[in-house]
């Protein structure tokens, strides 16, 4: 009789099986083991704490980030008292301490006031002091108002005195996760809801109000829960606060009092654009936010037959529902969230679920005893140091100095660098025969060459010279310093080192992928400074065929079909993953397209066209053969389009491509990156109407504005511009359904994936 997996051996082989089930396994076991009270979140039950506390005990909320807890503190305070006068407040930091002291002393003797020293992990020199006055309050001779209470607020630190918590009751205050768990916390009875019933039954609002302050609600658990999934849901992980839904209910009041009509204008600008969008500093995070509040402040959600979910599962409450029945609903939601919720895939579900279960697998390792890895033998018998003089080795062995000296048959050779060609003669004597902006030799594609070329160099030195010393650093010659033990171990770890990502284009690779795609732009940019310089070498020796036979100074305007092309010698499709500047090399191209038209450069921008998909192509791109591929695809396919350019090796995160209807559709269920095919961008004058354009001839196909990113990580710092440093460029893409959907889905364009 065959036996199936016991409960305790179900999510070991889940782990191996299907990683994304690992979490709701362990759910499982810890119900049937435990029970269920311990998977429940739920909120702290403030008003309970204060009723049994007295006032010579501290009342210590632990907090997370991104937790106002000034404001659930002053609701507790205006529904047990009415008001908030009683409460003194305080931010602990640099020089407050004497102040904090004294806001104690003088709450103690005057009758039923709160003292509220917020941010005690941010004052580590006043802690000693602070055991010193709570220790105090148990001294007999210590005269305090019974209606005393000490509240402390601090993040989960070392520093926050442990006499403190033993004597005090302690409260963790976290964000509920999942939409039912943050919608309870919202319409809560536990002294920490923001919608009381005060709220809940204003009837100067009009018949609308009851079912549009659900809307926000729900709007708001949301955009907290949309943070899950990444860099699908937000490129920056924002920490929306209970005041931005506070603002926003006052709002909310505001253009709904009295009136007869509702201005949607007006209430989606102050919400998005104000309320929740002034902590949005991505634009493209809040073109998604905008689009997520349309779909819950518009008309339909006043229509009875609206509902948030196809199944009317989740649904706005009923103009005359109470608030206990508004409770007992969110009551009967179910636990797990459905991802169409937040306008996401399943695909996204699927990619989240799979990372909370590295996390979990990763905190379940990190309580292991350490192993100490000073005589540490890997497999094979070989010691740490004998792998890593290994892979130190092989990737010495695989890179050249310098991008140009790629190819090189001895050390010898006297090879001709794209710098010291344009410094000779030769160049000198071509830029004298021609003339004219948009001639050969004013492309600005050289100088893009020439700064790419130079990066590379500079990032081919870093390696080398940081490798050869941590070979002698492991041999014992020289001292053994900070950096190369992280060198040491990020190569242990199959990680780029800190040194190298801070001389490289930005990258999530692992080390072995890093240095195949380094490689492969090695190559790339060597084989076209190759090909230019044959190509130049050639036209010179052409040149100097022509005056001797017509023994003339020659000399060739830019209409010549000598010199005319700013695309001679270059690759004919470019492969964007290899630039470190991406950006620089696409504004080259307009530059260039501007001199040959004679047109201010700000006034084009690019139109689009995915080009038919070549039959396994793709594979091509991602198998053994993926260098050969890229540059026979970069340098030996047909003659490139003179008036743009194509660029290949881009990927579709949280969408694919149709090759049939050439537009987006939905991804598959347990695939969320698709290779894109060519892109042709080709550059034109900016229409006056400011809608973007693209070269599909189907009139039906509507375009979506689809954000171009270096990594799948899309976060990065904040130019001087207000854009992201991950961000490239706009890349329009043919849809058959309304551009928002996509914008919910989070579907953006990558550069590299991770591996």
């Amino acid at each position: 009789m065959a036996v199936g997996p016991s409960l305790v051996q179900l999510p070991e082989k889940i782990k191996v099986l299907r990683l994304e089930s690992l979490n709701s396994a362990v759910r499982t076991f810890v119900t049937e083991k435990l029970g269920s009270r311990y998977i429940q979140t739920g909120g702290a039950d403030l008003k309970a704490v204060y009723q049994d506390s007295d006032s010579m005990t501290p009342l210590i909320l632990i907090h997370a980030h991104g937790v106002d807890i000034a404001a659930v503190l002053l609701r507790l305070a205006q529904e047990i008292n009415g008001s908030t006068q009683h409460v003194r407040m305080i931010s602990l930091g640099r020089g407050q301490g004497a102040k904090a002291e004294e806001l104690i002393y003088k709450a103690q003797i005057l009758s039923g006031q709160w003292a509220f020293l917020q941010n005690c992990h941010l004052a580590a020199s006043f802690m000693p002091r602070l055991c010193i006055i709570v220790d105090s309050f148990t001294e007999g001779d210590k005269n305090i108002d019974s209606g005393f209470r000490l509240w402390l607020s601090s993040t989960p630190d070392t520093s926050f005195p442990v006499s403190i918590l033993r004597k005090g009751l302690k409260i963790v205050i976290e964000p509920p996760q999942g939409l039912k768990a943050t919608l309870l916390q919202t319409f809560g009875l536990r002294g920490t809801g923001l919608v009381t019933r005060a709220v809940f039954n204003n009837t100067a609002c009009g018949p609308s109000w009851k079912r549009l302050l659900f809307s926000l609600c729900f709007f708001n658990a949301v955009v907290h829960e949309r943070k899950k999934y990444g860099a699908l849901g937000w490129n920056i992980p924002y920490e929306f606060s209970s005041s931005d839904l506070e603002i926003s209910i006052q709002i909310l009041e505001m253009l709904l009092e009295k009136q007869k009509k509702i201005s949607w204008t007006a209430l989606r600008y102050l919400t998005g654009e104000v309320a929740y969008g002034g902590r949005v500093t991505d634009s493209w995070d809040r073109r998604c936010l905008l689009s997520i509040l349309d779909n819950f402040y518009n008309p339909s959600v006043l229509q009875e037959d609206f509902a948030y979910s196809a199944d009317w599962v989740y649904r706005p409450i009923s103009e005359t529902d109470t608030l206990r029945d508004c409770r007992a609903y969110i009551r009967s939601l179910p636990e797990a969230d459905s991802p169409e919720l937040f306008g996401m895939h399943h695909c996204a579900e699927r990619a989240y679920l799979k990372t909370q279960a590295e996390l979990f697998l990763h905190s379940i390792v990190s309580i292991q005893p350490v192993v100490s890895t000073d005589t540490l033998i890997i497999s094979g018998g070989k010691s740490q140091d004998e792998i890593v003089l290994e892979i130190v080795s092989d990737i010495l062995m695989k890179l050249p100095l310098t991008v140009e000296d790629t190819g090189r048959v001895s050390e010898t050779e006297d090879k001709v660098t794209f710098a010291s060609f344009k410094a000779g003669p030769v160049w000198a004597a071509l830029v004298k025969a021609t003339e004219g902006p948009g001639s050969f030799t004013n492309s600005t594609l050289f100088n893009v060459l020439q700064q790419e070329i130079d990066h590379y160099n500079n990032l081919l030195s870093t390696i080398t010279q940081s490798l050869h010393s941590l070979q002698q650093s492991i041999k014992g010659d020289i001292i053994f310093t900070t950096g190369l033990e992280e060198i040491y171990h990020s190569i242990l770890k199959a990680k780029v080192p800190q040194l190298w990502q801070q001389h490289s284009y930005k990258t999530r690779k692992s080390l072995g992928s890093w240095i195949e795609d380094l490689i492969i732009g090695v190559n790339f940019f060597a084989t076209w400074s190759n090909q230019v310089i044959a190509f130049l070498q050639s036209r010179f020796n052409y040149l100097v065929m022509l005056q001797r036979k017509t023994k003339t100074l020659l000399q060739f305007g830019e209409d010549s079909d000598l010199f005319s092309g700013c695309y001679q010698g270059c690759p004919t499709s470019f492969w964007l993953p290899g630039f470190f500047f991406p950006h620089g090399f696409l504004t080259a191209i307009l530059q260039n397209y501007a001199q040959q038209n004679k047109i201010p450069v700000d006034s084009l921008t690019f139109a689009h066209k995915v080009l038919p998909l070549v039959q396994g192509e793709g594979q091509d791109l991602r198998g053994f053969k993926r260098k050969e591929s890229i540059l026979n695809k970069s340098f030996k396919e047909s003659s490139h389009c003179e008036s743009g350019i194509t660029v290949f090796g881009l990927y579709l995160d949280g969408a694919c491509w149709n090759p049939v209807s050439e537009a987006l559709e939905e991804p598959q269920l347990h695939k969320r990156f698709y290779e894109l095919p060519d892109v042709l961008f080709l550059p034109q004058k900016m229409s006056l109407d400011s809608r973007p354009h693209c070269l599909e001839e189907e009139a039906v196909l509507q375009l979506y504005e689809c954000p171009l990113y270096r990594t799948p990580e899309r976060s990065g710092m904040l130019s001087s511009t207000g854009i992201s440093t991950n961000f490239v460029t706009v890349v329009f893409l043919p849809s058959l359904i309304a551009p928002c959907h996509w914008i919910t889905r989070g579907v953006a364009l990558l550069c590299q994936l991770e591996d």
